[in-house]
């Protein structure tokens, strides 16, 4: 039996040369990865989804990391930052709707407040149910655009034992499920991996592929470089919408991520033979 293909999800800014570059290997899929900057120009941005979307291309956005240079968190102290996160938040969840593609957003990243998981469990409890309870604030404004994609560390997070029981499932969000962060976040526990995304795997609408080592470092490697065993986890991935997210040290280069779709591609044409 031949297994179904990986889909080619490629990433890149809204800069030309980069956009270029990915168009040059016929993706199925592109993510743009946006900076506070970007939002400025939504007209701009409008223009590269339809012209992506004309030639057949499913298109994602990416919430900008970001706000003054420091890292987004939605329990930030920081009343600018976390506005920032709000207004922006909701921009796209407009733009994305008028535009009929999704958008990536993170809860929180790993340099923040909400990065860093408590030692204690009461305390990893209560930031649960605060991470719980202003996504329940947010969800009440008809976030059908928006995926949540889970951090390396901290409480939105596998790190965090109560990120599916009391966050993911309670709220029934969808999301943008990262597998290296999840690795990351297990240790580098390859059965805990596997039992996350079969749990959360209703929830998962678009995965990022991404290799690593397992250890508490974002390490975004490509795959066969890390400690991931991508065999096992093919059949899920394949059945989503996939990005391969690989650290680039050439953003105008995305050879490293086409290398990844061949490697798992190589992975389902081998398994399918015995």
């Amino acid at each position: 039996m031949v297994r179904k293909l990986p889909m080619l999800g490629l990433k890149c800014s809204i800069n030309e040369k980069q956009i270029l570059n990915r168009l040059f290997y016929s993706p199925d899929l592109i993510e743009l990865h946006l900076n506070e900057y970007d939002l400025n120009n939504l007209t701009q941005l409008s223009n590269i989804i339809r012209y992506l979307k004309s030639l057949e291309i499913k298109v994602y956005l990416h919430q900008p990391h970001t706000f003054e240079g420091k890292p987004l968190d939605i329990l930030s102290n920081d009343l600018r930052s976390k506005d920032y996160y709000v207004d922006s938040l909701l921009k796209l969840q407009e733009l994305s709707s008028r535009e009929e593609i999704y958008c990536v957003i993170h809860p929180h990243y790993s340099l923040t407040k909400s990065g860093t998981l408590p030692d204690e469990n009461k305390i990893i409890q209560m930031n649960s149910e605060r991470m719980y309870n202003a996504l329940w604030k947010l969800s009440s404004r008809s976030l059908d655009r928006i995926l949540w994609e889970n951090s390396c560390l901290g409480i939105f997070s596998t790190e965090n034992p109560l990120w599916t029981s009391h966050i993911v499932k309670p709220l029934g969000i969808r999301l943008c499920y990262d597998i290296s962060h999840a690795f990351i976040g297990f240790n580098g526990c390859q059965n805990e991996l596997e039992k996350s995304i079969l749990d959360n795997n209703d929830q998962i609408d678009y995965f990022h592929v991404v290799d690593s080592r397992g250890e508490r470092i974002h390490d975004s490697l490509a795959l066969g470089k890390g400690k991931i065993k991508w065999s096992t986890l093919y059949e899920y991935i394949v059945s989503k919408n996939c990005l391969f997210e690989i650290g680039l040290s050439d953003q105008f280069d995305c050879k490293p991520m086409i290398d990844s779709f061949e490697y798992l591609a190589f992975i389902g044409a081998n398994e399918s033979k015995e």
